[in-house]
């Protein structure tokens, strides 16, 4: 973790986040896979289009975060909360990190955190189970109207 010292904020392990990806990986071993059905594996398939797709690629990342379209609040909200049913966590996390990495990936005073120069391991080690805290969160341009909005502060609370 000295290798990813930076002055613009703290890295650090996060129990929470481990926790959660542990949490949610020990359930694979409560399925009895000589059960699963035809109908199940299905049900599996439009969850996950409707969470993943629906929910984090559409609503949060390029609906949200990018704000690649408009719409109407119900399916803003609908897709929120999608996001929230996929278990990958808070939606103002995502929102915070996505805005944190997109900074600092523009310069080329970009912190080793945040750039793609590592094996996928590390990647998988430093982004699922470590967390950054900037110490100026007003340096990334967080959109106000997002960081204070009443759906998204509920879904990080309760998600």
């Amino acid at each position: 973790m000295k290798s990813l010292k930076t002055t613009h904020g703290k890295i650090s392990f996060s129990w929470k986040k481990t926790f959660w990806l542990y949490l949610m990986l020990v359930s694979i071993f409560f399925i009895d896979f000589q059960k699963v059905a035809a109908l199940d594996i299905c049900l599996v398939l439009i969850l996950t289009l409707l969470s993943v797709g629906i929910g984090h690629s559409v609503g949060l990342h390029r609906g949200i975060i990018h704000k690649s379209y408009t719409s109407s609040r119900l399916f803003w909200n609908t897709s929120l909360l999608c996001f929230v049913i996929t278990g990958l966590g808070s939606p103002l996390s995502w929102l915070k990190q996505h805005y944190f990495r997109d900074y600092w990936q523009n310069r080329k005073d970009c912190p080793k955190y945040f750039r793609y120069q590592h094996s996928l391991f590390q990647d998988y080690l430093w982004n699922l189970h470590l967390t950054f805290t900037p110490k100026d969160l007003g340096r990334y341009n967080i959109p106000t109207k997002d960081l204070k909005d009443k759906k998204i502060a509920h879904y990080n609370t309760y998600w």
